[in-house]
């Protein structure tokens, strides 16, 4: 008897087959399952990119950023133009014409119409009334600017007939001085009229060139920073842009410092199941619990803990003669700042001078996300790093102003600010998933209070992970 076999399918549910059956036993893979311990955790594992676009949309609603660069907020914005050209071609009003009056009164059907009125002449003279039968208008007549209507002369057979038209009023006449094109100051008013939508057309012609000129320099920065944006992306999926120039300066890729077997002895011990509540490490007036070491682990978020305790890790290091003098804020400084002013922060300070110092770093923690700004006072440059390359000119402008605020508070003198800066920094890696953006503005504070180039990537993020977890619990940077 055959043995019965049952297939799967998605739309059809269980579906019996028993036209086919196999000799050998199917085994079910088994879903493969991360380990953060040592060893278990790949590179390949830190790249999620559909993590990552889960998580773009997470910053855009719960944050003031965009995930796209930007430029507002410092700089200005062009207007747009309008045309005050009328569609409709309207005549001037009170036209007269003329034609009815010089078709009509030819020369043959006034000889006519005089024929046949002449044996009555004599009649309508001898008559009560001085009005004739007839009123034959009058033919056309010259008109003449400088004097009087001057009749055209008429053979003498005529004049006796023209006589008696002397004291009808020439209709015409009298329409064209009501009409006020006929007022030599109709002519006058026309042309100023016309002089000022010629003068506003100019205005609206320059308006527009200046427009254009807003909108293609816009053009261009925005084409500027897509490749700039496309080379990263680009170097990402290991391609090249076409776009990229060929002679750009490149970095060295620096040499990793090796994890000893000690080293991952510690970091594993680290790891293992305990007390969450358990102090690990205490120094900088902070204790960092067991609990606070697992954000490291795999793809969790870190906390604001580990931040701090790393920021101070960096400040002692900023003490040593061969490292830049660096001074790092607390993760709660910015939303206090932003939320209540200069005011609320200036006691921060009160036993620290901030102009003494070569760099200063502020983390940025904007509810789901973190990032890293810097205020270089020996470049004089605020600077904003994002993982995801979002744009924050609030945070720049925050920034800026404080460092105003602070020196007249503390130095008792305006700080001349001309020569100062502020960037939102693109020429550096992303992250590749929705986890580790904490670890790159760690990372990126730490390249940058050595004066280092930044080399690293979404591959490191793992060893890096690790590497932090031995140096928050010696509480040495390696």
């Amino acid at each position: 008897m055959a043995q019965q076999k049952v297939c799967i399918s998605n739309e059809a549910g269980f579906i019996p087959n028993t036209s086919r059956s196999f000799p050998f036993r199917i085994r079910k893979k088994k879903q493969k399952t991360f380990f953060y311990g040592r060893d278990k955790f790949s590179t390949k594992a830190s790249f999620r990119y559909q993590d990552k676009m889960w998580y773009e949309q997470l910053l855009r609603q719960f944050t003031d950023t965009s995930a796209l660069p930007s430029s507002s907020g410092m700089y200005g914005k062009s207007s747009r133009g309008s045309s005050s050209w009328n569609s409709r071609n309207i005549g001037p009003l009170g036209m007269i014409s003329r034609s009815r009056c010089s078709s009509s009164w030819t020369q043959e059907k006034r000889q006519q119409m005089e024929m046949s009125l002449a044996p009555e002449t004599s009649d309508t003279n001898s008559m009560d009334g001085s009005t004739p039968v007839f009123n034959i208008p009058k033919p056309p007549v010259k008109l003449d600017s400088d004097g009087p209507c001057k009749e055209n002369r008429k053979p003498e057979s005529e004049s006796n007939a023209m006589e008696e038209q002397l004291s009808l009023k020439n209709s015409l006449e009298e329409r064209l001085q009501g009409s006020p094109i006929y007022s030599l100051e109709w002519l006058k008013s026309l042309r100023e009229k016309y002089e000022v939508k010629a003068k506003s057309s100019d205005c609206d012609g320059a308006l527009l060139t200046e427009t254009q000129r807003l909108l293609d320099e816009k053009r261009k920065k925005s084409q500027a920073s897509l490749d700039q944006r496309m080379s990263l992306r680009m170097k990402h999926l290991d391609l090249t842009y076409p776009g990229q120039p060929e002679d750009e300066e490149e970095y060295e890729e620096e040499e990793l410092i090796q994890l000893t077997q000690e080293m991952e002895d510690v970091i594993d011990n680290a790891f293992k199941k305990g007390s969450p509540n358990e102090v690990l490490v205490s120094k900088f007036n902070t204790q960092i619990t067991r609990h606070d070491i697992s954000t490291l682990a795999g793809l969790n978020w870190l906390n604001d803990e580990v931040v701090n305790f790393y920021m101070n890790l960096l400040m002692e290091r900023g003490k040593n003669d061969n490292f830049p003098n660096v001074y790092a804020f607390n993760t709660f400084f910015y939303p206090k700042l932003v939320k209540t002013g200069f005011s609320s922060v200036r006691r921060w300070t009160r036993k620290v001078d901030l102009f003494s110092h070569d760099l200063l770093l502020i983390p940025i923690h904007l509810g789901v996300h973190w990032c890293m700004a810097t205020i270089d006072l020996r470049n004089k440059c605020v600077r904003y790093y994002d993982s995801m390359l979002a744009d924050n000119n609030k945070c720049l402008e925050a920034l800026y102003n404080y460092m105003k605020e602070e020196h007249q508070d503390k130095k008792s003198s305006p700080l001349d600010m001309s020569e100062w800066t502020v960037e939102n920094v693109k020429d550096i890696p992303q992250q590749m998933n929705g986890s580790d953006c904490g670890m790159f503005a760690c990372m990126f504070a730490e390249y940058l209070s050595r004066d280092g180039p930044i080399t690293f990537d979404q591959q490191h993020m793992p060893y890096f992970r690790r590497k932090m977890v031995y140096e928050i619990v010696k509480a040495n940077l390696l």
